[in-house]
């Protein structure tokens, strides 16, 4: 019985009271900072804590708050082999979310701080976005996936959307500018007209 209370004890022990340690199977770059309504952030999706024999990975991120994802690009050229898209109608990006599996070429391997892709947001009020890697992302490793689910990121949103109305002068502008070519066109025309009766 004392053999078994000082294994509990020490059980309990190892559980609640030594440090965890939390091995993401991806990071993005950048991870945080702000961002200024109605422009576009280009987030770098890079491989870390990579099993030593991976060669295929499941991306499933997610981006929750007031921002939009716009594009998703998947790694191409060098080693990448397949890039197969696993969100609904067989697309790699959602408003919300990237979904894709990705393969290297055998026998060429995921290596640590290698780009897993490049997503675009933009948000279009004030708020914050928090990027995630949710359920079923991770590397397969001896036929098995590795998953890792956690928070990536976490951004505020403020600032003022910029003005992409024309003013008043761009507006004349632009008349002046077709006014000119229209004015162009009409005397090459009457001038050829003039040249067809002699």
């Amino acid at each position: 019985m004392k053999k078994f209370l000082k294994s509990f004890v020490l059980f309990l022990f190892i559980v609640f009271f030594l440090p965890k340690s939390s091995v993401h199977a991806i990071s993005i770059t950048p991870s945080s900072g702000n961002i200024q309504p109605g422009y576009n952030l280009n987030i770098n999706v890079v491989a870390s804590g990579v099993p030593s024999d991976s060669s295929t990975m499941q991306l499933n991120l997610s981006a929750i708050g007031s921002c939009t994802i716009t594009s998703y690009a998947p790694p191409s050229g060098g080693t990448w082999g397949l890039s197969i898209p696993l969100c609904a109608g067989g697309a790699s990006f959602t408003a919300s979310s990237v979904c894709i599996a990705l393969s290297k070429t055998s026998p060429n391997l995921i290596l640590n701080g290698e780009s897993l892709g490049t997503m675009v947001v933009n948000c279009s009020t004030a708020g914050s976005l928090v990027v995630s890697s949710t359920s079923g992302s991770g590397y397969v490793s001896g036929g098995t996936l590795q998953e890792r689910v956690g928070t990536l990121g976490t951004f505020s949103v403020s600032g003022s959307i910029p003005n992409t109305a024309l003013s008043f002068t761009d507006v004349f502008s632009l008349l002046g500018i077709f006014s000119l070519i229209f004015g162009i066109f009409l005397f090459i025309t009457v001038k050829r007209e003039r040249n067809n009766k002699f």
